[in-house]
């Protein structure tokens, strides 16, 4: 109880002294600060539980990638899953495992033995790529992904007036991408700067990017997502071509994806909407996804946003459309004896983490039929499913593993 007393003691004198400078001198309200403290203190309160320590090894390489950057985590052979959640016709047995070292998380590899990890604000490589200085808890590297088995790194930074992103070469250690400056640095959140990315060949990747800021859907960042000219509120299709990376849009009226997945040769990415509407997507080439112009979330002072989608040509509604908000994340299959039970719909998961869960999301391909909710307490960034189970990586407090399995009569 003392604990949760000063906790909240903490959270309202934080509060109370941002409010008043960002209120009284720089004349806005600072949703996006007060956001990140309240997280920041729910972090602390849940790393406070006691959970098993997990053997890591930071200065072998990773098993899959050789890389010289991140962290390599090595799954104990015994995982101690103590803990239970029943669904409608399946029990999930789960635990979560302490990652020392582990922060807000960049990139990950995950398989059933190893997990490699970077955070965002990994200090070696932002040194390496010359970005010290540049990098703030809103930025950092978003996205890490393999071209003709070379590494490339999606960075945002904010650089004196300059607020942007960069692909870099991790091999060369060199610039092969520069995405231009948003138009107002006062009003750049790079938190909403994507980082979604899926492997479609050993030659190509789609990668999500946004529209960073938690300004008025009318603002000169968001209007950025329908500009055909911008690469800013995008999915693009990048590839190496003559040792040089092109870049082109996919899709367009994204607001700030950080998942994307491939299902059966479907893909769906996971959206950010403002104050509501996190979209889970069916993502095609050429398609609008909406935003500024609609969504069904609304400003965060309450002013409403368009909803109707015949504004939009060659639209794109959500195949789900979370309000309130969930903190959507990452997206992945369902686990194999979830998807069997359920066949012949289709199942899709997603995580969240301001909501602290995984959703099994069973649909026909047009509409949802129902989703079941996983609530797991910790701030998910990313996961991926293996057969009957899942491991979850979050920000800050380690990993989740679960184990699915059907309740028979």
């Amino acid at each position: 109880m003392k604990i949760k007393i000063l906790l909240l003691f903490l959270i309202i004198s934080i509060t109370s002294a941002t409010y008043g400078f960002a209120v009284g001198f720089l004349q806005i309200f600072p949703f996006s600060v007060i956001q990140e403290i309240k997280e920041k203190i729910e972090y602390a309160s849940v790393s406070a539980q006691p959970i098993q320590q997990m053997q890591i090894n930071s200065s072998e390489q990773s098993e899959l990638n050789e890389r010289l950057y991140g962290t390599n985590v090595q799954l104990p052979k015994s995982l101690e899953l103590g803990n239970s959640i029943n669904l409608n016709n399946f029990s999930l047995s789960w635990g979560h495992h302490d990652v020392p070292g582990l922060e807000k998380v960049g990139a990950v590899d995950i398989t059933k033995a190893n997990i490699w990890y970077l955070n965002q604000e990994d200090k070696r490589l932002i040194k390496t790529l010359k970005l010290e200085g540049k990098i703030s808890q809103q930025s950092g590297i978003k996205a890490i992904f393999n071209l003709q088995s070379r590494d490339f790194a999606y960075v945002t930074y904010i650089d004196g007036d300059c607020a942007s992103a960069r692909i870099y070469d991790l091999e060369k250690i060199k610039i092969v991408f520069q995405m231009p400056c948003l138009p107002n640095v006062q009003n750049a959140d790079m938190n909403g700067a994507g980082g979604g990315v899926l492997q479609i060949s050993d030659n190509e990747v789609l990668l999500g990017t946004g529209t960073p800021s938690v300004d008025r859907v009318d603002s000169d960042i968001n209007i950025l997502a329908q500009d055909n000219k911008s690469f800013w509120g995008k999915i693009l299709s990048i590839s190496l071509i003559d040792d040089q990376i092109e870049v082109s849009i996919y899709s367009k009226g994204q607001r700030n994806t950080q998942g994307i997945f491939s299902i059966d040769n479907t893909i769906f990415s996971v959206d950010h909407g403002p104050r509501g509407g996190d979209e889970l997507n069916i993502v095609e080439k050429g398609m609008n996804h909406g935003w500024h112009i609609q969504s069904l979330g609304s400003e965060y002072d309450l002013n409403k946003i368009n909803k109707d989608y015949s504004l939009i040509d060659n639209n794109s509604s959500p195949l789900l459309s979370f309000v309130p908000s969930i903190g959507i994340s990452s997206v992945s299959s369902c686990p194999t004896n979830y998807a069997d039970y359920y066949s012949p719909q289709k199942c899709v998961a997603v995580s969240s983490m301001r909501g602290g869960s995984i959703f099994f999301i069973v649909h026909d391909g047009a509409k949802v039929l129902f989703y079941e909710r996983i609530n797991l307490k910790y701030r998910i960034r990313k996961f991926k499913t293996y057969d009957d189970s899942f491991i979850a990586i979050t920000d800050f407090t380690g990993i989740i593993i679960g184990k699915l399995s059907e309740i028979t009569p």
